[in-house]
């Protein structure tokens, strides 16, 4: 009888500790959760690849302006992030970003439709739309003279090529005033809709459409029919460079006073990560 109750006693100890044991796991919280960097058995294949690439890569060889920032965004909605690089003039100039992917191996250029990096304005919007899974690239003009910036416009999409990311035109728009052509005079909006919509700027406003790989000529009005079939304004895209898998710095001075590149060092790129990898969660 002793025996058959040490027996018992035992069984229910070990089902207490492995209930006491579970309730832990469940409880606890990811590094990333907690804000600390992931272990090395936790580590996504891509971690590696881009933590060498933002340490040992000279990123901004052959850019015009210095790195502000970086951010991941996944432009493929497979769970591995695409890197954007913003390159910030760090006045009225604005900026630009160029776009990075983790191929299985190493870090790669997104390309654009002619081969070559693409580029596109710091104003741009990366929405993406989670029920079709798209992502568009717009940018909106908001000038008819000024900052460069704020008088061209256009409508991109990323498209996949198997595991090969690639930037498409889709539509363009730039502003075109005559020298003797007196702004003043001319009606002023504060949305790119609005200026499409304004027969007296009609012939200003220069819009295409690509098509067949190559270039044609479309009225305001067309133009932003085709914008809005693809970008509704009242939709479910989300502007995924707004979202919180991003880091900002600076500027960083050299001994001369010029800015220089924000880098990031080892620990703040896992910690950037793992926000991303939280999020997956």
């Amino acid at each position: 009888m002793k025996r058959n109750s040490f027996f018992w006693c035992g069984m229910l100890c070990l089902i207490l500790g492995f209930f006491l044991r579970l309730g832990q796991d469940c409880f606890a919280k990811s590094p990333a959760e907690k804000g600390e960097t992931l272990e090395d058995d936790e580590n996504p294949a891509y971690l590696e690849a881009y933590t060498e690439f933002l340490l040992d890569e000279d990123i901004n060889q052959g850019q015009d302006f210095p790195i502000r920032g970086y951010y991941l965004l996944d432009l493929n909605f497979d769970g591995t992030p695409e890197l954007g690089i913003l390159h910030d003039s760090w006045g009225s100039m604005g900026g630009y970003f160029t776009y990075y992917y983790f191929d299985g191996e190493k870090i790669s250029e997104i390309l654009n439709e002619s081969g070559e990096p693409a580029r596109t304005s710091n104003y741009t919007q990366v929405l993406a739309d989670f029920e079709t899974e798209k992502v568009y690239l717009l940018k909106e003009m908001y000038l008819l003279r000024g900052n460069e910036n704020g008088t061209y416009g256009y409508v991109r999409e990323i498209r996949w090529d198997g595991q090969i990311p690639c930037v498409y035109d889709i539509l363009d728009l730039q502003v075109e005033l005559d020298a003797h052509v007196d702004i003043c005079k001319l009606p002023d909006h504060e949305h790119e809709d609005e200026f499409l919509k304004d027969p007296v700027l009609e012939d200003w406003i220069r819009t295409r459409r690509y098509q067949k790989n190559k270039w044609l000529t479309i009225s305001s009005k067309e133009y932003l029919k085709r914008k809005r079939e693809l970008i509704p304004e009242e939709n479910s895209f989300v502007d995924i460079r707004r979202l919180d898998f991003n880091y900002l710095g600076g500027p960083d001075l050299d001994n001369n006073g010029d800015i220089m590149d924000v880098r990031m060092n080892k620990k703040e790129i896992e910690q950037l990560f793992g926000k991303f990898a939280q999020s997956l969660e």
